[in-house]
């Protein structure tokens, strides 16, 4: 490895070598991607926006802290999610989360709001470009207790409180991905248990 390579980098270790011709491409892929950021297919538009919003919205808060978002923008789109919709701002208002989703979206050679992408990111990359990394985390969860809108959830991390509104109705056993303190998506026992080995 020398200065001017080209490299591919995972949990802030190199993964990978990349040929030029191949990291330009990827590079290429990603600045059309985030100029079309807000260009989502119609067909998977709304459940992806939707989905993106569930993993989202917790970093919302820390915006609203530096002052880079109104704080009634960020309780709107949380009340839509509660109410089972879809957010009508564009994802753009997490402009640095769309930014990255865009480089995982390159280097995985997907589309950038498509779910395997944005499980890609979320799941694996996310942890690794917060400036928080002990609570802005993805976490796998499992619930064991259920109290109104919130659950106690046991994580690699230990126990934590966290709001599940957004997903429903949920039950002691269930299994999800939380972030900060708010439930993101339900998840099977096999992504439980990948998930839970990767975060551990």
């Amino acid at each position: 490895m020398k200065k001017g390579d080209y490299v591919y980098v995972q949990g802030g270790f190199i993964v990978d070598k990349a040929g030029k011709k191949e990291a330009e491409e990827a590079l290429e892929v990603w600045k059309e991607a985030v100029k079309k950021r807000e260009s989502l297919p119609p067909a998977t538009a709304p459940a992806a926006k939707k989905l993106f919003f569930l993993y989202a919205h917790p970093c919302g808060d820390v915006l609203v802290a530096k002052g880079k978002m109104k704080a009634s923008k960020l309780a709107e789109v949380r009340r839509t999610l509660q109410r089972g919709g879809i957010p009508k701002e564009p994802p753009s208002i997490f402009e640095k989360g769309v930014e990255r989703l865009a480089i995982t979206a390159a280097r995985i050679r997907k589309p950038v709001f498509d779910a395997k992408t944005m499980r890609q990111y979320f799941w694996f990359d996310h942890d690794d470009t917060v400036e928080d990394g002990l609570n802005c985390r993805i976490l796998p969860a499992k619930v064991l207790k259920v109290v109104g809108a919130n659950a106690l959830v046991s994580t690699p991390l230990g126990l934590r409180n966290v709001n599940i509104s957004m997903l429903g109705k949920a039950r002691k056993g269930d299994l999800m991905t939380v972030h900060y303190d708010y439930a993101c998506e339900r998840i099977s026992q096999k992504d439980f248990e990948q998930l839970w080995k990767v975060k551990k």
